[in-house]
């Protein structure tokens, strides 16, 4: 019989991140470090925790207009130190998305030099969301975007994750940003195919 599965405690997810700064420090070739946004997502509630280690804070998409920025919880890159820190808390919601990426998204440069930008970022998740778009459509596209923006050359590492949480009553696969919501009359909703 297999176990059921058990994901990171927050202690556990505080522990993760000091032992890789620690390694990273005591390993790592001089003058080297890490970045990385490490969560841990309660599937059953939707609680996120995170600590973000120098990458870019991640979006939050809500209702599929609101967008915010979660920039609590942020440490240093990992390797120099950075000390205990407790995590960050947001309360999803169903059909929450988040998106985490690298600074090799937002950095990317065109010919001129102009970067592609969080403005320019936001607005492509914006417009995925508002015509319903799922999540691997998104990612595909906004992948295809970044890399014709810089003439097909990535000058960057460029890493794009996106998860979209669902309530236990809602959790199954639905090709969609938006969860499936009940009608009011409480009757489950109908499938789509």
């Amino acid at each position: 019989m297999t176990q059921p599965r058990r994901f990171l405690t927050v202690a556990e997810l505080e522990q993760t991140v000091g032992t890789a700064d620690e390694y990273v420090r005591n390993q790592a070739p001089r003058e080297a470090y890490v970045t990385g946004s490490i969560p841990r997502l309660d599937l059953r509630t939707g609680l996120l925790e995170y600590i973000n280690a120098g990458q870019p804070a991640p979006l939050l998409v809500r209702d599929g207009t609101g967008l915010k920025q979660l920039n609590a919880a942020r440490c240093p890159i990992l390797g120099f130190g950075a000390g205990a820190i407790a995590p960050a808390r947001e309360q999803l919601e169903p059909g929450d998305c988040l998106l985490f990426y690298t600074d090799g998204i937002t950095e990317a440069r065109e010919a001129g030099g102009r970067f592609f930008g969080l403005d320019r970022l936001i607005r492509h998740v914006e417009r995925s969301v508002a015509v319903d778009l799922p999540a691997p459509e998104t990612l595909r596209r906004l992948s295809h975007d970044v890399l014709a923006y810089q003439q097909g050359l990535l000058q960057d590492d460029a890493t794009l994750v996106l998860v979209q949480w669902t309530s236990e009553e809602e959790h199954r696969y639905t090709p969609s940003f938006r969860a499936t919501r009940r009608p009011a009359d409480g009757a489950a909703p109908a499938h789509r195919r």
